[in-house]
């Protein structure tokens, strides 16, 4: 990759979540800002859709694991929904067994990414953010996700918790 590529690309050199140089976020051609803008319309309703999906999740899931929090002055919509569990990375493994794809998306803390090595920070120096590296998964989360698919990843999580 190119020295521009990595720019447009938060600073990736080909390699998912590993950060070369500090970069942006500049990879939206024309085509997909038309659709973007055509999109915008719905975006209240996928929004409220996602709320009612994970405060589901939430109410279901609240203690196995930790489910997100959100403070009541302030709207989450669930891009992601962070959950925590130990072992997390055997329960990758288990869901993927069952058919539930779920996924890591901050596995490497930014303090730890080669962009900022040379602020010399090292392992230990921010504990929450090593923490949710290593402990955090996204559950399967959209607008549409079906009752009996967020009952379906609850019932595996159940199970898993009881091994």
């Amino acid at each position: 990759h190119s020295y521009i590529s990595m720019l447009i690309d938060h600073g990736r050199n080909g390699q998912k979540y590993v950060h070369e140089i500090p970069g942006y976020n500049k990879r939206m051609d024309t085509i997909q800002a038309a659709v973007l803008r055509i999109k915008l319309k719905y975006l209240n309703n996928w929004n409220h859709a996602r709320i009612e999906k994970a405060e589901y999740y939430i109410k279901e899931l609240d203690g196995i694991g930790d489910v997100p929090k959100s403070k009541a002055a302030y709207r989450h919509v669930y891009h992601i929904f962070a959950y925590h569990i130990k072992k997390r990375d055997k329960l990758m493994v288990f869901l993927k067994d069952k058919g539930i794809s779920a996924g890591i998306h901050y596995p490497i803390p930014l303090h730890m990414q080669p962009a900022f090595s040379q602020l010399n920070y090292r392992e230990g120096d921010f504990p929450v953010s090593e923490f949710n590296s290593r402990n955090e998964i996204s559950l399967p989360l959209w607008p549409e996700i079906s009752e009996e698919q967020l009952n379906y990843v609850i019932k595996t999580l159940r199970s898993y918790q009881e091994q």
